[in-house]
């Protein structure tokens, strides 16, 4: 069985059959008040293969967290946002983030879609779950999005074999145990530059 860790509830046993319901975190958490980054227009392409070499500020405006707990989304924008729950896939099983209700508005979440086995796990549950990071895109009208709004949900696939390897530093994985982050090829640190002020 999976498991999902939320932070007023703790560790929690899930049913996994339907999925596990996968929500907005708009407070922002762990030291950083930065709660989505939303992708600049016409940037240059990046090497995939340098890492923290790029600054986040030329391809990337921060949002932080609002008063509000609301922010929205323009239309064709691209945007990456933190789950408010933490989820594990355990060795025997991948999962996949689907759509909770397209009726909410017309968006994308998670292009990249799948979570591998281990994800937020570990090699024997040393890891009590790892944020989902969501990529988001409203489509064709602006998007309202609250905090612990639902967005997706998790379906989980039992896999024929558990894999030799798991995701994990292991496999060059740098995902595992984060927040919201962006990817190795950018410095570390929040970007101070473009930031979008609370409203």
């Amino acid at each position: 069985m999976g498991s999902s860790n939320n932070t007023q509830g703790g560790d929690q046993q899930a049913i996994i059959d339907r999925g596990l319901r996968t929500t907005t975190d708009l407070e922002g958490s762990e030291g950083s008040s930065i709660v989505a980054y939303k992708a600049k227009r016409y940037c240059p392409p990046i090497d995939l293969s340098k890492v923290r070499v790029y600054d986040p500020a030329d391809f990337w405006v921060p949002i932080h967290s609002p008063k509000s707990k609301r922010v929205v989304l323009d239309p064709g924008d691209f945007y990456l946002m933190a789950s408010k729950e933490r989820f594990s896939v355990p060795p025997s099983y991948a999962a996949e983030m689907e759509p909770f209700d397209q009726s909410i508005g017309d968006f994308s979440v998670h292009y990249a879609g799948f979570f591998d086995p281990g994800f937020g796990y570990g090699a024997a549950g040393e890891i009590k779950g790892t944020k989902a990071v969501l990529e988001v895109r409203a489509h064709e009208v602006p998007l309202l999005l609250e905090d612990r709004q639902i967005i997706g949900r998790l379906i989980y696939h039992r896999m024929a074999n558990a894999p030799e390897k798991l995701y994990g530093q292991a496999i060059g994985s740098s995902y595992q145990q984060q927040g919201l982050a962006l990817s190795k090829q950018f410095k570390a640190g929040e970007t101070a530059r473009s930031a979008v002020p609370k409203s």
